[in-house]
């Protein structure tokens, strides 16, 4: 397990697991992420705290939507490489076609 570094807003947690992170106000574990506050939180902050009636995702769901976000961001860039070095080749061709010519 490499330790994972958790930012939520002022707070950071370092962790060796996600799921090892407990809510400093109730002491359970952070399960949920409150998506208007985007922040790690415990079914009680959820329920009944601070986070109550916010829209919260289960932290395992959250990281599996994000990780299919990634994913087609990664196949997105990798489109846009494949065209920026085809332009490349078309500006190497046309630059050496160019000097061909002006040294005739």
């Amino acid at each position: 397990n490499h330790p994972v570094q958790l930012f939520n807003g002022e707070e950071i947690y370092e962790l060796k697991s996600t799921s090892r992170a407990r809510c400093a106000k109730h002491n359970k574990h952070l399960k949920y992420m409150c998506k208007p506050c985007d922040k790690l939180i415990c079914s009680d902050c959820g329920m009944l705290g601070e986070h109550k009636g916010h829209t919260t995702v289960p932290v395992k769901q959250m990281v599996l939507q994000k990780k299919r976000e990634i994913e087609e961001k990664a196949a997105e860039l990798s489109t846009d490489i494949e065209l920026l070095e085809s332009g490349i080749a078309n500006v190497d061709e046309t630059t050496s076609s160019l000097t061909r010519r002006a040294d005739e």
